[in-house]
């Protein structure tokens, strides 16, 4: 299972780890050791029962990850193996032996190009919270809030709060100018500008999701890395890639003082502050000030 699109590929996991009755372990595999890597998967035992291992990020452990492949044929048959990686190098053998010998389930992150799927699924959430959820809302939410499925859900969830089988409004639960807001406090942090990165935060602390922001922020730094990788026109790219034109237009004069390599240190930080807030329990808000500080610092 491979894909930057954590929250679905998080539900995948999930589904398939429910299925099974069996024990579940779970390890990191950027931390993991050769001897934790073997005892888990090579047990042998006449009298064992099934397991499922699911490792994350394996590919994040060079060593491990290169000696894959002369391994996986030796794990014992009782037990299930599942390799989750956010973004592994595609360029390395043990990727492509992996494309020929295992099933590959792929979750990339939505953008404008989703349009259609995005609102099937908003629907289907609704639904299954019993929500009222119009084509013209839901619609309004993906404007509003954008594609990253985690703020959607958030968004959904704080929605459902406001009670089952009611009419609902975005109104007092997303800003119509929280993009903006978002933008404010990515364009401060660029700017080395400290009191306005944490005057901008408290701010949007008093009304907005933290997912959601983490979102609208992970969106336009991608934008802003899309930017330092190519001279193309901003209406060039937007029609290539799904991305808005406008948002494009704001960042592009980031993108050419900034440069490609500092613009792809900041979005590889936020990848990683986004692997460590969906898969442990932590103080969004606080992530997000850590990150930002440090983009304002370098």
């Amino acid at each position: 299972m491979i894909g930057e699109n954590s929250f679905a590929l998080e539900q995948r996991l999930s589904e398939l780890v429910s299925r099974v009755a069996q024990q579940v372990e779970i390890f990191e595999g950027a931390s993991m050791t050769r001897e934790q890597l073997l005892s888990s998967t090579m047990a042998q035992s006449l009298f064992a029962d099934e397991r499922t291992i699911v490792v994350k990020n394996l590919s994040e452990n060079a060593e491990l990850w290169g000696e894959l492949p002369s391994w996986l044929g030796s794990i014992a048959e009782h037990i299930h193996l599942i390799l989750v990686e956010t973004k592994p190098d595609k360029r390395t053998s043990t990727y492509k032996w992996l494309q020929k010998h295992t099933d590959i389930e792929q979750f990339e992150p939505w953008t404008s190009r989703n349009h259609s799927e995005a609102l099937e699924w908003l629907r289907k959430q609704a639904t299954d919270q019993q929500l009222k959820l119009d084509n013209k809302l839901a619609q309004e939410l993906l404007q509003r809030v954008g594609y990253n499925q985690w703020a959607l859900y958030h968004t959904l969830e704080k929605l459902a709060l406001r009670g089952q089988n009611s009419t609902l409004t975005l109104d007092d639960i997303i800003d119509s100018s929280t993009q903006d807001s978002v933008f404010e406090l990515l364009q401060a942090a660029l700017d080395g500008d400290t009191p306005t990165v944490l005057s901008t935060i408290e701010r949007l602390k008093q009304t907005e999701d933290p997912y959601a922001v983490f979102g609208l922020l992970a969106s336009q730094v991608t934008q802003l890395a899309v930017l330092s990788t190519t001279d193309q026109p901003t209406a060039q790219i937007a029609s290539e890639t799904g991305l808005h034109p406008y948002s494009l237009q704001k960042l592009k004069s980031y993108s050419k003082r900034m440069g490609r390599e500092a613009i792809s240190g900041i979005a590889k930080r936020l990848a990683e502050a986004d692997r460590v807030i969906k898969s442990s329990d932590v103080d969004v808000w606080a992530v997000l000030e850590q990150q930002l500080l440090h983009i304002a610092h370098q």
